[in-house]
């Protein structure tokens, strides 16, 4: 019995040191956890910060779009001009087609002025056409910049919602932490509990022991209370020319316990101790004149006393023995108790039969006291 509680108490440990390790080794993957969200989190602080630059990027080009915007309307103005200029050449050419033949020189002049100026208005054409495609190109690089702004925009409200969800999930990491720290502080105490369950178990052990010991010695005490009995039945006459000479001595000394009794009470120099009487009384035989009740009774305690422990029984039967013959007073008094021996010496003839029930369960309380002392001894 004793193995199989130990059995299961170290089961117990080995389980409860298992769910330690388990959680301990959660604890290691929530911290691991909490360091991938560090470094993601990280990484979202470098995207924002590549994010920046480029609107900063963005935000040049807005400004070389505008500059590019201002020349193409100085090139515009200009083109105008010109167109002006060939208008008012023109008019020149009508007005002077009289003298057309003296300014032939002026005239082929202007035609190189005017090829000079075709020139110009072609690669300024040329300039225009460039800076709208250039324009067009940066109006659809706007459009593209303003998605990925847009699309920049909603990356960040995403990334502080995963900012928020991490603080949420790092707040419940905590909150774990601490029911982990409360369950291993519990658990601490279950152990402790355990040990004290094991320190409780050793001594009810110590108990059964001394308890065991103490039953071996009342069987011997049984095995020589059988033998005697066997003894007394092959004496059977002897007992019987006994009973008779009891029977006499009943005669001859009626009265006697109630003379000690009133001795005990009345007389303060009184020649017999309790110890005294109480032997006096059990070699008699209990032969009062009249019946013994149950506070009459000679119990082996103090007389008044009215509990019955190992402790006042010691105290009335050993005060004064020897330490080498306690164990045989121990045992003698067991004979005169054991309940076959007590029932078949007919003691419960000198008692009143309304007192049997208690007289018979004080017996029991006696022989328990002396089985308990025969042990301590």
């Amino acid at each position: 019995m004793r193995n199989s509680v130990l059995s299961r108490l170290r089961e117990m440990l080995l389980r409860k040191e298992a769910e330690l390790a388990s959680r301990d080794s959660e604890l290691q993957g929530l911290r691991r956890s909490e360091a991938l969200l560090r470094e993601e989190r990280d990484s979202l602080r470098s995207t924002n910060v590549a994010l920046e630059h480029e609107i900063a990027v963005l935000h040049r080009l807005k400004a070389t779009e505008q500059r590019l915007r201002t020349e193409r309307d100085t090139v515009r103005v200009d083109y105008s001009k010109l167109q002006k200029e060939v208008a008012a050449l023109r008019v020149k050419n009508a007005e002077q087609v009289d003298v057309e033949k003296q300014l032939r020189n002026d005239l082929a002049v202007s035609r190189g002025a005017n090829s000079v100026l075709r020139d110009r208005v072609v690669s300024l054409r040329r300039l225009l056409a460039t800076s709208e495609a250039a324009a067009d190109q940066m109006r659809r690089e706007k459009t593209t910049l303003e998605e990925q702004v847009a699309n920049m925009r909603r990356w960040t409200e995403e990334d502080a919602a995963t900012t928020a969800h991490l603080r949420r999930e790092n707040t419940t990491m905590a909150n774990d932490l601490a029911t982990l720290r409360r369950q291993k502080q519990e658990d601490a105490a279950t152990i402790s509990s355990l040990r004290r369950d094991s320190e409780r178990l050793a001594e009810f052990v110590e108990r059964e022991r001394l308890w065991r010991q103490a039953r071996s010695d009342l069987e011997q005490l049984h095995r020589e209370w059988q033998e005697r009995i066997r003894m007394e039945e092959e004496a059977a006459r002897k007992r019987e020319e006994q009973r008779r000479r009891e029977t006499t001595a009943f005669n001859r000394l009626s009265g006697q316990w109630d003379a000690l009794r009133q001795s005990s009470t009345q007389t303060q120099g009184a020649t017999l101790t309790p110890q005294q009487q109480y032997e006096t009384v059990w070699s008699q035989r209990l032969c009062p004149s009249s019946k013994l009740t149950f506070d009459t009774f000679p119990w082996p305690v103090a007389p008044g006393a009215h509990i019955i422990n190992p402790a006042a029984v010691e105290t009335f039967l050993l005060d004064g023995v020897d330490a080498s013959r306690r164990k045989q007073a121990i045992r003698s008094q067991l004979l005169r108790w054991h309940p076959d021996k007590f029932t078949a010496r007919g003691i419960l003839d000198h008692v009143a039969s309304s007192d049997w029930e208690r007289v018979l369960q004080r017996q029991k309380e006696v022989v328990l006291c002396l089985t308990t002392l025969l042990a301590r001894v």
